[in-house]
């Protein structure tokens, strides 16, 4: 059976600083989902009984596997293979791990994790990983 879990931020990296202007970390949240309409969204969890307001737009769903060290893999994730960087998207109903946003290069997850790669961020907390790379 595959484990239905979300996460989503409660605080985006960098919507508060400390006093030496450096950027809070973002503030993740696991759990359950009731998808908002609007900006926000509410994940929840059973165990203790909690529901946290989150942020639609980083709202993502783990896609069933894990990476090489062990770490869930979720919608936004960026994986690592050898050199080349991947982002974990939905596109035309299926899950991809897209290289490039103008290239036709997927991959299979599973193929991925198969391989070795390891999350080394996401698209929301670590952008400046796509840097030099066309996604």
């Amino acid at each position: 059976m595959r484990d239905l879990l979300f996460r989503g931020q409660t605080r985006k990296k960098g919507e508060q600083v400390f006093m030496d202007g450096r950027p809070v970390d973002a503030n993740w949240v696991y759990g359950g989902i009731f998808q908002g309409k609007g900006d926000f969204s509410v994940i929840y969890t059973y165990d203790p009984i909690e529901k946290r307001l989150v942020y639609t737009d980083t709202v993502g769903q783990y896609v069933g596997v894990d990476d090489k060290n062990g770490t869930k893999v979720f919608e936004g994730d960026i994986l690592k293979l050898k050199r080349h960087l991947y982002v974990i998207e939905w596109k035309g109903g299926c899950l991809y791990a897209s290289q490039s946003s103008i290239s036709t290069v997927c991959r299979l997850i599973e193929d991925l994790i198969d391989g070795g790669a390891e999350v080394v961020g996401n698209i929301h907390d670590n952008p400046e990983l796509l840097e030099g790379h066309t996604k």
